[in-house]
């Protein structure tokens, strides 16, 4: 009963309280879409994007996360951010920040990684919930239109997880996310890969490749 009952009480919570987060999501998004705007002179062709996408998989480097203990692989060449943060709040309280970040053509092109906390009976499935509904109450609430273009479970590295592809309409921008939701050891991870929904096809492989590299250490 207790745990059927703080189930309903954290999807409850976090269906409505996670837009904290994803609404400074959001936000990113839109700024980068006024900064496509204003550099859009001197943004690189789809040559060179090509070129980009070509060298940045030849020159992979590797974050490590501590808690939980993985590993995921990223351009060399992309400005990387990490963060030592970690929240231990639970998920309904704040938004959880990012412990790593990293971008590349003035954050137009840009991964970010957030972990935090979930209850012991939380699952998958559960969690993946929590989070698309957050998005698309959030994208509601300011009038922005927010589509799931596919969904599927998938195994990285015998951990499961579920990959997602959204598409993500604003008044003067769109972009496409490649996210991998999933769980260890009590947090749930989201790792998030965006771009430029017309740049989305040469980065993809890209992106693909990130995804598929993230490592868990097993728990013991």
């Amino acid at each position: 009963m207790y745990q059927n009952t703080h189930r309903k009480r954290f999807i409850e919570f976090s269906l409505i309280n996670r837009g904290m987060f994803l609404h400074y999501l959001c936000l990113c998004l839109i700024l980068v879409g006024f900064g496509k705007s204003a550099f859009a002179a001197d943004m690189p062709d789809s040559r060179t994007r090509a070129a980009a996408v070509k060298r940045a998989l030849a020159r992979m480097t590797e974050y490590r996360n501590p808690s939980p203990e993985f590993s995921f692989k990223y351009p060399k060449d992309w400005n990387a951010n990490p963060s030592t943060e970690e929240r231990s709040e639970p998920l309904e309280k704040l938004p959880p920040p990012f412990v790593f970040k990293a971008e590349t053509n003035k954050g137009i092109v840009n991964v970010g990684i957030t972990i935090e906390p979930v209850p012991a009976d939380m699952s998958l499935d559960q969690f993946v919930k929590a989070t698309l509904t957050g998005i698309e109450e959030v994208f509601k609430a300011n009038s922005l239109k927010f589509t799931i273009v596919s969904q599927k479970n998938i195994d990285i590295h015998e951990t499961p997880g579920c990959q997602i592809v959204l598409l993500n309409q604003m008044s003067n921008f769109t972009a496409r996310q490649m996210m991998l939701l999933t769980m260890s050891g009590g947090k749930g991870v989201c790792i998030t890969c965006s771009t430029a929904d017309e740049w989305y096809p040469q980065y993809e492989p890209l992106f693909q490749t990130m995804i598929e590299s993230t490592k868990f250490t097993k728990q013991k």
